[in-house]
């Protein structure tokens, strides 16, 4: 491995490029990979939480266009809300659970 990639890298060869199943960047075979930084249950908490604000401010637009008496439908802003809320409980609860951390952790 390079410098950038630690020594126990998770990247392997698929066809053209390098994908590495911990941090799930790609690059082209022949260049030198990006610093590894593995995708975390942290990292996907804090991007769920960045989909879910953007929702809401999503939904409270279209409400907002529809009390203005505009042709605006809130359903797919509505289930947009709740379906990034139900992954991030889903990753709540990834968290909080051993078992699952010591296997994303390598460790089982």
């Amino acid at each position: 491995m390079t410098a950038a990639r630690p020594a126990d890298c998770k990247a392997a060869p698929l066809d053209d490029l390098m994908v590495c199943e911990r941090c799930g960047l790609s690059w082209p075979t022949a260049a030198e990979g990006p610093p590894c930084q593995p995708i975390t249950l942290e990292r996907l908490r804090r991007r769920m939480l960045a989909h879910v604000g953007a929702a809401e401010t999503s939904l409270a637009m279209v409400d907002n266009l529809r009390r203005k008496g505009m042709a605006a439908d809130p359903a797919p802003a509505r289930r947009q809300l709740i379906e990034d809320n139900a992954l991030l409980r889903l990753v709540d609860r990834c968290a909080s659970d051993a078992s699952i951390k010591a296997i994303l952790s390598g460790k089982k």
